[in-house]
């Protein structure tokens, strides 16, 4: 582990991370609940902005894992389990259940990444879906679930929205598969990693831009959308690398 002065800069986005974390918990305990999944959406962007600002500043150092860690078990774990329990499961049976089960696989990842990085093994992927982008993904369907119960219909997808009452059943389920998803080996592209100085493909600067409108036209729905597809793409992966693998053995 790389030991350099100035950690504080990174450190402080982190410190901002855990800040909107908890404001996350507070306003979902006061019924604000579309604050507190906006709150936990910033601090997925300001975890990003610290991994980045240490890699680029080269302040990586073993506080600031620790406390990246600590910071991501509030913002990612407890808070969206505290949002969820609030606005979905109270009314389930054993409803405490499910975001106990995603609290505890957020701490089990959060233990296992350390303990890679510690270890020095570095692959260019994620081990098991990032708690940041599980949470984000709770964060922002309860959002879509509090516009739909609020009758807005600007600058959103009528059919995709159609489709929130159906999803909210299942909640309990999705937290269920995130959280297997969090602690499988399943792999996830790591984007963090990507410098952002080389020169973009055609192609791939086209569809960046494609997204960037799209955001900008429905951006709730497409975070949840990308999202969606962020979470697809460990297990389509899996199945892509399975078949690869029984064709050469053939």
């Amino acid at each position: 582990m790389v030991k350099k002065k100035g950690v504080f800069i990174p450190s402080f986005f982190t410190a901002a991370n855990l800040f909107f974390g908890i404001l996350s918990i507070f306003n979902a305990i006061n019924g604000d609940f579309k604050k507190a999944g906006w709150f936990i959406i910033v601090s997925w962007f300001l975890d990003i902005l610290d991994g980045r600002i240490a890699r680029a500043t080269k302040t990586t150092s073993e506080f600031g894992l620790e406390f990246d860690s600590l910071a991501d078990m509030v913002s990612f774990g407890v808070a969206p389990a505290i949002l969820c329990y609030l606005v979905f499961l109270k009314n389930f049976s054993l409803g405490w259940v499910p975001a106990c089960v995603y609290i505890l696989s957020v701490a089990l990842r959060l233990a296992r990444y350390n303990t890679s990085v510690i270890s020095d093994e570095k692959p260019p992927y994620f081990i098991g879906l990032p708690s940041p982008g599980a949470a984000s993904f709770l964060a922002i369907f309860v959002i879509l679930y509090l516009m739909f119960l609020s009758n807005r219909t600007h600058r959103t997808i009528p059919f995709l929205m159609k489709k929130i009452p159906l999803i909210v059943h299942s909640v309990p389920l999705i937290m269920f598969i995130l959280s297997f998803l969090m602690i499988s080996q399943l792999r996830y592209s790591n984007f963090s990693k990507r410098k952002l100085t080389t020169q973009l493909p055609y192609r791939l600067f086209i569809l960046i831009l494609f997204v960037a409108i799209f955001i900008y036209l429905y951006p709730e729905n497409s975070i949840f959308i990308i999202l969606s597809f962020y979470i697809l793409s460990g297990i389509i992966d899996f199945f892509v690398r399975l078949i690869r693998i029984r064709r050469r053995a053939v």
